[in-house]
């Protein structure tokens, strides 16, 4: 493989492979004409590295971007690799045992007495005072004047550096200078020049040093040619200028390697020569000052034969970093790929055009990355006093961190990625590639990232980018979609004509397409049937269909299906294989049925639409009208419920207890109507409840013929009359009775009706209500009545609930075994009695036989009435503390809790049909809420 081809593709040249085998050897030619052979290791399986040619290729998939990747990650490694093994090599050179035993021969070894020195009448800056340079053989020697805190064989009093008034202030240490000399000329007599080819990479490499210690020895081993001639004429004269160092050792080599050596044995000296990785250390990029390009050294030390273990230099070697990316930015796997390799810091050591473009601004040059202040170089053989704002060591270039903060560029969170790279998925080049993905603000999408770390540096690693979406896409396929087709017969058995059409592929990607097209039947025949597809470019598939063995009366489907050619470059880089159907409807001649439908079925169609539309519309309009209805029947109810208190259907009948006590026992309403007491309205009620008094007697029937056949139950009223007048002090004439068999009409069906519908508002208004329950056995059922069983009924639990609505429970009494008992003091008395709706009535047990309407529908409106006249005394008696109001109070909320159970929605109404859900108070009690709250509004408004 040639040279030029290795600059292309990035991979390694045979010859340079040969180098960094296992089992190679390089002959180097030393002083005493004897070649000493260094055997180089393999640790990053370079020597298994094929040169696979990634020119003109491009990945048309994520499965192809990252093989492609650790093909390039792979040849760096085995760059960097390689030049690690040289300088072990080299360092191993140095490191021979005879080196330090070799003698001069003739002339080539440098004398410090033949050195030509820069004195004060020829130095153009004041600082170079005191450099001494010459020759070994081909290779140039400079010796440097050192402080005397780094150096002492050849230095000076002070710690400025080189900062000289005088030759005499310079110490010379003769022996120690000699024996460096010495040291260097003999390595610097190797014949690079003839071993150049084989060992260094053209336009990567480009300088080769030895670096001594103390005293400080610069040797320029070996220069490319494009070093050397920069290096010719002037630039050479030493007198001319120079930066400052210290030492010719950088800090940070010296701290790893130098100060170390102190207290490690020889022992482990040699360990270390063994391990490239330990051994070789590598500086971040920086811009040359001479160069002007991004330049590396990686350095290995070089240690001295004498006891004192002490290193005696560096051997070096520049590497052109800015070479190596022009390199990648010919080698693009994938449109808008970018590289570029950074530290674990996130310094940039080499950085493609395009990766400039993204992670910082278009257009943006190296140099402008190296040297974001654009300070000039300081330049030799121009004094310092007249070269201001430049530098001798290269400035702070843009790092990772500053594309990620510094919102002028990308922002693209690099400090994750980082961490990532190098700690939670950290892989060796030499294995391939591990993968992630960066968000990148300025395009609002993802790159796709391939990346390793260097076995060769550990600190450096690959990153490269790529946007996904030219992944995801670069390979991708349309197949159009083909109309249904219809065929008639125009008679039985008679031959049809084929279906001809067109399919349109096309290939949206941007690799070409290699594809194959199959149908499902035989019956189709498709052209062409193979071929390559350019990116963005389509064809028309011919498609002919023989529709012969299709089935008269049915639709028969096919499809085609369009796949990658596997076979061919580019086929599997396509991974889905689209399909197109095939609808042949094969139709009989048309009856009258289908003339008509097929006709006139829009049509008919927008006909029946508009029934269904009239019929929906008087659906709904039913619909509203039963809701309006329902709501105009419940605002009805609740009207007549609010009046309801103050209407009196049937007179109330009185007795005076005189009278009721002349008659011995209950007397028919119709024997004693001429000696009753008659009140026709409420208004006549309450203006004679305002001067008598009205016990109401609320018992049950002990036989079908006769109330109380035995008497029993009219004792127990005469003792509670007499008792409530002893009590209260309430006279005879102004005391009258409510009697149900006395009060109401026994005769008259249409009279008894209003008289019992009357019979809440009865209860309501008499000045004591009185149970009479004592256990009488009934005349006919032959079963104990007594006050368990009257408690059951629901008529009875509504007498008392309409009193106790009307004016609480403090007047209602319990005539039983000769005393007379408070209905409050029995226990769950008052609990049974609110339960009007749950208790027996009898036309429920005759299965409302010859009824239209159960007696709980006949209570709601009573009952809802009763409830009002407590809301509406509740919303006035809030703030009171009267007694009776506090019983109101408490009786409100007891019921408030259980307004579900005392006034239930629905129930279920029996006949001898069976047994259906009819509505109760449904929502009157919501209604009656909201008529409440109307009313409280008019009034304020009012006010």
């Amino acid at each position: 493989m040639t040279m030029a081809r290795f600059l292309t593709v990035l991979v390694v040249a045979f010859d340079l492979i040969e180098a960094v085998r296992p089992n190679a050897h390089l002959t180097l030619e030393s002083a005493n004409d004897r070649t000493v052979p260094a055997k180089l290791e393999d640790p990053a399986g370079c020597a298994d590295v094929a040169g696979y040619d990634l020119f003109g290729k491009q990945a048309c998939s994520i499965d192809d971007f990252i093989p492609m990747s650790a093909t390039v990650a792979i040849s760096l490694e085995c760059e960097f690799q390689r030049t690690n093994n040289l300088l072990e090599m080299l360092a191993s050179f140095f490191q021979e045992d005879d080196m330090w035993d070799l003698s001069p021969i003739g002339e080539q070894v440098l004398k410090l007495e033949d050195m030509d020195t820069c004195a004060s009448n020829v130095c153009a800056q004041e600082h170079c005072m005191g450099k001494r340079y010459g020759y070994c053989g081909k290779s140039r020697v400079l010796l440097l004047p050192q402080p005397s805190i780094t150096g002492k064989s050849y230095s000076f009093q002070g710690k400025r550096p080189r900062h000289i008034s005088q030759m005499s202030d310079i110490k010379i240490n003769e022996a120690k200078v000699r024996e460096a000399l010495r040291f260097a000329c003999h390595a610097g007599l190797a014949n690079f020049s003839e071993s150049g080819p084989y060992l260094f990479t053209p336009d990567v490499h480009f300088r080769l040093r030895y670096l001594g210690d103390d005293p400080a020895i610069k040797v320029d081993l070996w220069l490319s040619d494009a070093a050397r001639a920069l290096s010719r004429g002037s630039e050479w004269n030493p007198c001319l200028g120079g930066p400052r160092p210290r030492s010719l050792i950088p800090t940070r080599v010296r701290k790893r390697f130098f100060n170390r050596a102190r207290t490690a044995s020889r022992s482990a000296l040699n360990q270390t020569l063994k391990r490239p990785r330990n051994l070789v250390d590598w500086s971040w990029a920086k811009q040359g000052r001479k160069y002007l390009a991004t330049t590396v050294e990686a350095s290995a030390p070089v240690y001295k034969k004498s006891a004192d273990k002490k290193p005696a230099g560096l051997v070096s070697i520049s590497m052109n970093m800015s070479h190596l990316s022009a390199v990648m930015e010919k080698t693009e796997i994938s449109p808008g790929e970018y590289t570029l390799v950074v530290t674990r810091s996130g310094r940039i050591v080499m950085i493609e055009q395009e990766a400039r473009n993204i992670l910082f601004k278009p257009n943006m040059t190296e140099s402008e990355v190296l040297n974001p202040n654009k300070s000039n170089a300081c330049r030799d053989g121009v004094p310092l006093r007249e070269q201001s704002g430049c530098w001798w060591t290269s400035p702070t270039a843009y790092s990772l961190n500053d594309a990620e903060n510094d919102s002028r560029f990308s922002g693209i969170k690099f400090g994750d990625l980082l961490h990532e790279v190098f700690e939670t998925n950290n892989r060796e080049c030499s294995r391939g590639v591990a993968s992630s993905r960066v968000y990148v603000p300025r395009c609002q999408c993802e790159h796709f990232v391939a990346h390793c770390t260097f076995r060769a540096v550990p600190n450096w690693a690959l990153l490269i980018l790529v946007p996904q979406e030219n992944l995801t896409m670069a390979a991708s396929m349309n197949l159009g979609q083909l109309m249904p087709h219809h065929v008639t017969d125009s008679c039985e058995g008679c031959s049809r004509a084929s279906v001809e059409d067109k399919l349109t592929l096309s290939n949206t990607g941007r690799v070409s397409l290699p594809f194959v097209a199959s149908a499902s039947s035989q019956s189709i025949s498709i052209e062409p049937r193979t071929g390559v597809l350019p990116p963005g470019q389509g064809i028309n598939l011919q498609v002919s269909v023989n529709t012969t063995g299709y089935v008269s009366g049915r639709e028969t489907r096919e499809l085609i299906h369009v796949s990658p050619n596997l076979r061919i470059v580019n086929g599997s880089c396509f991974h889905t294989s689209p399909h197109a159907v095939v609808s042949v409807m094969i139709e009989r001649p048309r009856t009258w049925i289908q003339w008509i439908y097929e006709d006139h079925g829009i049509k008919l169609l927008v006909l029946l639409v508009s029934l269904v539309v009239i019929l929906l519309a008087r659906l709904f309009a039913g619909l509203l009208d039963s809701i309006y209805a329902k709501r105009a029947s419940e605002a009805a109810s609740v009207e007549q419920a609010l009046k309801a208190g103050d209407m009196l259907p049937h007179p109330m009948i009185l007795l005076p207890s005189k009278v009721f006590r002349e008659l011995k026992k209950f007397v028919a309403y119709e024997d004693i109507l001429d000696r009753a007491v008659w009140l026709h309205s409420t208004g006549e009620v309450d203006c004679f409840l305002a001067r008598c008094k009205v016990i109401f007697m609320s018992h049950q029937w002990t036989s079908f013929a006769a109330p109380d056949p035995t008497g029993a139950q009219y004792e127990q009223m005469l003792m509670a009359v007499d008792t409530l007048q002893r009590q209260r002090s309430w006279t005879e004439e102004e005391t009258y009775v409510w009697l149900d068999y006395s009060s109401i009409p026994q005769r008259h069906r249409g009279l008894q009706t209003l008289a019992i519908n009357s019979l809440t508002v009865y209860a309501a208004k008499v000045s004591a209500f009185v149970v009479v329950a004592p256990p009488v056995e009934h005349e006919d059922l032959k079963e104990l009545c007594n006050r368990e069983t009257y408690q059951r009924r629901a008529w009875c639990r509504a007498e008392q609930l309409s009193h106790m609505l009307a004016q609480t429970h403090e007047q209602m009494f319990l005539a039983e075994g000769g005393q007379l008992t408070r209905l409050g003091d029995l226990e769950n008395w008052l609990e049974q009695s609110i339960l009007v709706f749950s208790g027996d009535l009898t036309c429920c047990r005759r299965k409302h036989v010859g009824m239209e309407m159960c007696d709980r529908e006949r209570l709601v409106l009573p009952m809802l009435g009763f409830w009002a006249q407590l809301e509406r005394r509740m919303r006035q008696c809030s703030q009171s503390s009267n007694e009776k109001d506090a019983g109101f109070v408490d009786l409100y909320y007891c019921l408030k809790d259980k307004l579900d159970d005392v006034f239930p929605q629905n129930f279920q109404y029996e006949t001898e049909k069976g047994v259906e859900e009819r509505p109760l108070f449904g929502k009157l009690l919501k209604r009656l809420e909201e008529k409440l709250e109307e009313n409280d509004r008019n009034f304020i408004d009012k006010a």
